[in-house]
Formats: C-alpha cells, sequence, structure tokens
C-alpha cells in the first residue's frame, strides 16, 4: 500500500472516531452496535472511493507513459531524418565545390589544348611533306618528326584529360541529381513525421490533463513526489552497481558545460513542495533542443520513470554521475559510450510536466551536488 493509502485511511480512521463520539453524544439512546455497523459502513464507502481513485491514477500514469513513448519514438525518428537532411546537404555543397574545380581544372585544360592546336598550325603540317619533297638533310627531317610526334602526343594527352574530366562532371552531375531528388523525399517525410510528433503531443498534453485531473490534493502532489524521488535513489544506487568497465577520469569541477541552453528556472537545493528540495536544477529551455553529455561517460541507464519522464543517467568515473530528466527522446540506450559534448537526448516535458524543460542532476558517491558549482 502506498503512502498516500496509509494516510489516506489514517485521516479516515480518526475522521469516524470522531463520528461515533458525536452519534453517542447526539443518540444515547440508540444501540452500540448500530452505530458501529454505521462507522463500519462509512469506513468501507471511503475505502472503495480510495481504491477507484487510486485506480484511475493508475489508468491515468499508464496512458501517459504509453503516449509520451510514442511522443519520444516519433521525436527520435524526426531527429533522425533532420540529421539525414544535414548530411545530404553537406554533400551537396562538397559535390559543388568538386564540380566548381573540375569546371576550373577543364577550362585550364582546354586552354592548354588551344596553346597545342595554335603551335601546329602555326608550325604548318605542308612542312613536313616540303622536307620529303625537297630531299632535305634527314637529320633535319628526323628533329622535324620527332617535333610533330611530341605536338601530337602533347594534343592527344590534353584531349584525354579533358575526356576524363568531362566524365567525373557528369558524374558529380548525376550525384547531385540523384542527392537532391533524396532531399526532396527527406523533407517531405520530415513534414509528414513533424505532423505526427504534432498529434502525439496533443494526446501528451491530454493525458497530462487526465492526470492532474486525479492528483488533485496538495498532499497527493507531495506524496507522488517522495515517490519519484525514492525512485530516482533507488534507480542510482542501481546503476552504481553496475559500473562500466570503461576507464573514466571522472569531472572536473567549474571545467564543465551545462547540457543545454536556458535560464535555471528552479536552483538546486531551494523549495520545491513543502519539506521537499529540489536535488538539481530545472533548466528552462524549449521542447527538441539538444541535450549534451557534460563529459565522457557511459550510459548506466536510458527509460521511462514515474513522475520523471524519459530519464539518462551517465557514469564518469571516480563515483561520479549526472541524470537527465523529462526529455522528450532518448538518443542512446544503457551501455552506450559517450564523449563530452555528444547529443544524448532532446529537451521535453515528459513525465507529467506542464511546460518544456530539462531535470539535471549530479552526484558523487550518491550525494547531490549542486551542478551551478560544476558548470559555467
Amino acid at each position: 500500500m502506498s503512502l498516500f493509502s496509509s494516510r489516506y485511511q489514517a485521516s479516515i480512521v480518526a475522521g469516524l472516531l470522531l463520528l461515533v463520539g458525536d452519534i453517542a453524544y447526539a443518540a444515547p439512546e440508540q444501540p452500540q452496535g448500530s452505530q458501529l455497523k454505521e462507522v463500519q459502513q462509512e469506513l468501507e464507502k471511503r475505502k472503495t472511493s480510495l481504491s477507484k481513485q487510486q485506480q484511475a491514477q493508475k489508468r491515468a500514469q499508464a496512458e501517459l507513459r504509453s503516449v509520451e513513448l510514442d511522443v519520444a519514438a516519433q521525436a527520435k525518428e524526426l531527429h533522425q531524418t533532420r540529421s539525414r537532411i544535414k548530411d545530404n546537404q553537406a554533400q551537396q555543397r562538397d559535390l559543388q565545390a568538386k564540380r566548381s574545380k573540375l569546371e576550373q581544372t577543364r577550362a585550364a585544360q582546354q586552354e592548354v589544348l588551344a596553346a597545342q592546336l595554335e603551335s601546329h598550325f602555326l608550325a604548318g603540317r605542308h612542312d613536313y611533306l616540303t622536307m620529303l619533297m625537297n630531299q632535305q638533310d634527314p637529320a633535319t627531317i628526323e628533329r622535324t618528326l620527332t617535333y610533330f610526334e611530341y605536338l601530337n602526343n602533347a594534343r592527344a594527352d590534353a584531349l584525354e584529360a579533358i575526356r576524363q574530366t568531362e566524365q567525373r562532371l557528369e558524374q558529380v552531375d548525376q550525384n547531385l541529381l540523384a542527392n537532391a531528388r533524396q532531399l526532396e523525399e527527406l523533407l517531405g517525410q520530415q513534414s509528414a513525421e513533424q505532423q505526427l510528433l504534432k498529434a502525439q503531443e496533443t494526446r501528451q498534453q491530454q493525458a497530462i490533463r487526465s492526470l492532474n485531473r486525479q492528483i488533485s490534493s496538495e498532499q497527493e502532489r507531495i506524496e507522488q513526489l517522495q515517490a519519484s524521488e525514492q525512485e530516482l535513489r533507488r534507480l542510482l544506487d542501481e546503476s552504481a552497481k553496475t559500473r562500466s568497465l570503461v576507464k573514466l577520469s571522472g569531472l572536473k569541477k567549474g571545467a564543465l558545460r551545462w547540457p543545454t541552453k536556458g535560464r535555471l528556472k528552479h536552483k538546486y537545493n531551494s523549495r520545491r513542495h513543502g519539506q521537499i528540495r529540489w536535488k538539481g536544477v530545472l533548466i528552462d529551455s524549449p521542447v527538441g533542443d539538444d541535450v549534451r553529455a557534460i563529459a565522457n561517460g557511459k550510459v548506466l541507464f536510458a527509460d521511462w520513470v514515474k513522475g520523471m519522464g524519459l530519464v539518462m543517467i551517465l557514469d564518469h568515473g571516480k563515483g561520479y554521475m549526472s541524470l537527465y530528466g523529462h526529455a522528450q527522446t532518448l538518443l542512446l540506450q544503457a551501455g552506450d559510450e559517450v564523449r563530452s559534448g555528444d547529443t544524448i537526448a532532446l529537451v521535453g516535458q515528459s513525465g507529467g510536466q506542464t511546460s518544456a524543460g530539462l531535470y539535471f542532476e549530479m552526484r558523487h558517491q550518491g550525494t547531490p551536488m549542486n551542478p551551478a558549482s560544476w558548470c559555467k
């Protein structure tokens, strides 16, 4: 039984004990057995109401999880498509540069050929026939023949070079055309994926509203946060037991970059609800922004967690870990190695958040640390 249900039932019992006193005072002539029966009926009624409420909360949480996993899958697919579009555009730029260089090469080769043709024309092909007819000195004839052979070979080489350049240009043009067609397909795919993601995000908002209707009181919200905090602590403890065998150098204080851009909406150790304080920070950042690893590490955990949505935990070695929550999607999975600055997730509002942002937490040997002291 949850902390919420035990406290709720305790309040029920206390209320019913007062009810018993009121009944005894107001109606002393009523048999005690009848009074006890009324109390038992009221208790049973409230237990039933509590059970229904808990079931409704469970269904709302399950629906939220299902919808957010769908959002994550679609967001990841869209992210991959956008990456392919960027790669395609980079290839097109390279091909255009290659084509420009080949055109310059062809122009230079054509100039060489033109100069050779001009030399051949000025020398005059008839000189060879004249030498033969006039029976000139054989040595002179041999030198002239060697000269003409050189001109012919040079002209043939120039023509072959131009032919090869033309072939390379043709291949580049074909590649450019294929890339352009692929880019057109990718842009169409991106548009369709964006529409689908938008529809799923609408479902997510509906699921969040449904869950919030089930969690009506401040006490319930506090208990939900406590449960979420306990779950995170358990995950961190479990992750610490499966440390990476890869040699990691830990973290350097003051030399780290924040995992995403944005102002600190909630600071470390500030009051959250009741006596609950923030163990990390909440960074106000738009949906879809990159979440980057603060240092080299290895993914210990990457999955959906109640109250925190999509969560990733990185091991940085020497007892240091970082946690990233409320992601829209996770781009890596447990066991993957990361380098400092790698994009590991996208900012979102998973876990039932009403607005987008990244929850970021740092720990050493299980103890929370203030990220503001470590990141610049």
